[in-house]
Formats: structure tokens, sequence, C-alpha cells
């Protein structure tokens, strides 16, 4: 996850800095609730595999709001870097 200074061109990630914990996504938001954009790089328990249906599947937008809801996705803010670079979530 990084920092965007125009974040309506993006889906942004709304969480708790103190923990990292993601409270859920939006998509291109028209007013301001974050400047964090989900760019791309994930890391997983295999357990996630489990939550992801046999069908074509939008993990961005099916499995990870449902885990966000679930408590279960955390982002680590990769400070310094691009909305180019690569975003980690846990």
């Amino acid at each position: 996850m990084t920092r965007v200074d125009e974040p309506s061109k993006y889906g942004v990630v709304v969480y708790s800095p103190e923990n990292g914990k993601i409270d859920r996504f939006v998509e291109k938001p028209q007013e301001y609730v974050s400047n964090k954009i989900n760019a791309g790089m994930y890391i997983f328990n295999v357990s996630v595999l489990d939550r992801i249906e046999l069908r074509p599947t939008s993990i961005e937008k099916e499995t990870f709001p449902a885990m966000a809801a679930d408590g279960d996705l955390f982002a680590m803010d990769l400070k310094g870097l691009s909305h180019t670079s690569t975003t980690t979530f846990i």
C-alpha cells in the first residue's frame, strides 16, 4: 500500500495505521476517505485459497472485501515508494 496525491483515480484502502487492519476498500472515491491505494503484491497464508471460489473471481472485488469485513486483512504501508511500487497485504 502506498500514498498518492490524487486518490480519486484509484481504489483506496481505508485502514488503521496503528495495527494495519483494513476496514474497507472504496473504488475511485468522489469524496476523500483515504489517500492510500492498493498497488498489487500480496502475501497470504495458504488458507486464503479456501476463500476463493472455483469460478472466475476478482479477489480485489470479492475476496478482499469479505476478508476485511471478517477482520482478516492487514496492510503494510510502503513509505517513500511511488504508486507504481509494490503493495503488500498479509
